[in-house]
C-alpha cells in the first residue's frame, strides 16, 4: 500500500492512498470509520454514510452546515471516538465537480479544526488529480 499525506500550505489535507479499504487495517477499534462507497453521486447518499458509521443524532439537519456541524462536535458519543477516519471508495460527486467541491471544503474544515490524526480523509491515489484541481480552484 503507498499512502502519502498533502499537509503543506495551499494543499488538500487530504491523504491519498493506492487502495483506501485497504487502510482499515491500519486503525484502531477506538477510531470511527466512515465508508462512503464509489459511486456516490448526491448529498443525501453521502450524508446517510456518515449519518449511518457516526449515529448522527435525531437533530442532524442532512444538508452541508448539518454535516460540518455534526462532524464538529461528536458529543452524543460515549465514549468519544480517538479518531474520525472517512475512507472513500471513490470519488463523490465525480459528475458534479460544485458538490464535490462543497464536500472538500466541509472536510477541510473539519480537518483543520480537529487537526491531525483525530480526522483522516483517506481518496484513492488514482483520483489525487482531480481533487487537487478542485481544491486549487476553491482557494
Amino acid at each position: 500500500m503507498t499512502a502519502n499525506s498533502l499537509p503543506t500550505e495551499g494543499r488538500p489535507p487530504f491523504v491519498f492512498a493506492v487502495d483506501p479499504t485497504a487502510t482499515v487495517a491500519l486503525f484502531d477499534e477506538s477510531d470511527m470509520l466512515v465508508r462512503v462507497p464509489e459511486g456516490i453521486g448526491d448529498s443525501q447518499s453521502l450524508f446517510r454514510c456518515f449519518e449511518s458509521a457516526l449515529r448522527f443524532p435525531g437533530y442532524f439537519g442532512w444538508n452541508w452546515d448539518a454535516l460540518r456541524n455534526c462532524l464538529l462536535d461528536l458529543t452524543w458519543l460515549d465514549p468519544l471516538p480517538i479518531r474520525i477516519v472517512v475512507i472513500h471508495e471513490g470519488l463523490p460527486f465525480a459528475s458534479d465537480l460544485r458538490q464535490l467541491g462543497i464536500y472538500l471544503a466541509v472536510l477541510a474544515e473539519v480537518s483543520e479544526r480537529l487537526g491531525r490524526p483525530a480526522f483522516e480523509a483517506i481518496f484513492p491515489v488514482r483520483h489525487a488529480d482531480v481533487i487537487r484541481r478542485e481544491w486549487d480552484n476553491r482557494c
